[in-house]
């Protein structure tokens, strides 16, 4: 679904929304200091959190973030294609964000070629092919991409990841401890991811960073360890594996009640291979 407005400047804003995600793009030229605030009126009917720069700043950033919206620099060449130092960025922010109803806006001076592209990545990321990603943005937001960049997209740009490993706790506060590894990709580097979760709260490894070591497919195994505080009582010992994408969920309100669910990425159940348990 695309849906476009004009502020009052007539000025045209694109928004993408992702089909297999709540996460939406909003795609726009550069404001200025003397047009943010009419934009700042869009940021706001359309839900944005976060603002990424692809050109050179035009406004004082500290105007959105005063309202309560967060502003990114990722500057790159005009009419080109991003480095890894804006991609990596790029995708974390996604990665954090992917599990909320937000809104990310994205520009560089016209919001045809840097802006579009770094949407582009996104959906590819979130698992669009590459010419169907560039056709998805061109149906919305006519004149996007330059030759070079479809180029890049589709025939130069490796995915970085397939998707988020996350930890979902479902019931109690619990304290996460994750050790993966990723049992067929032929890595022999383990990550360490802590966080505490809240009721309803989940945890994602962030993409293409060295918090985690990534799968190469879908249905890789990865195995984790994790500890798990049940209102800081006790805690259980758990190591498993799980498919590349996949999830755990947690229920219970004490230790010895406490129940797990493993899935693969689509949501199916999944049997863990290996399930060990130690109570402390």
């Amino acid at each position: 679904m695309n849906k476009q407005s004009k502020s009052s400047l007539g000025r045209m804003l694109t928004l993408i929304e992702v089909p297999s995600s709540s996460l939406r793009f909003l795609i726009l030229d550069c404001p200025t200091e003397s047009t943010l605030s009419y934009y700042l009126e869009e940021f706001k009917r359309y839900q944005v959190t976060h603002v990424v720069r692809c050109c050179q700043p035009t406004y004082n950033s500290s105007t959105l973030s005063e309202q309560g919206i967060q502003v990114y620099d990722l500057p790159f060449k005009d009419g080109g294609v991003p480095p890894m130092g804006v991609i990596q960025p790029w995708l974390q922010l996604i990665d954090r964000e992917r599990p909320n109803a937000t809104t990310i806006a994205v520009h560089c001076v016209a919001g045809l070629g840097r802006a579009p592209v770094l949407v582009a990545i996104g959906l590819i990321e979130l698992g669009m092919e590459p010419l169907d990603a560039i056709e998805f943005i061109r149906r919305k937001r006519r004149g996007a991409f330059n030759k070079p960049q479809i180029t890049w997209l589709d025939h130069h740009y490796k995915p970085q990841s397939v998707v988020s490993y996350c930890i979902y706790n479902t019931s109690q506060q619990a304290k996460i401890h994750i050790l993966q590894l990723a049992d067929n990709s032929g890595a022999n580097e383990r990550a360490r991811f802590s966080q505490t979760l809240m009721p309803g709260e989940n945890a994602c490894c962030p993409y293409t960073t060295s918090d985690c070591v990534r799968s190469n497919g879908r249905n890789d195994l990865v195995k984790f360890s994790m500890f798990v505080l049940v209102n800081g009582m006790a805690s259980t010992h758990f190591t498993m594996t799980l498919p590349g994408g996949g999830w755990l969920d947690l229920n219970g309100d004490k230790l010895g009640d406490l129940q797990y669910q493993a899935h693969y990425a689509d949501g199916s159940p999944y049997e863990t291979l290996y399930v060990k348990e130690e109570s402390y």
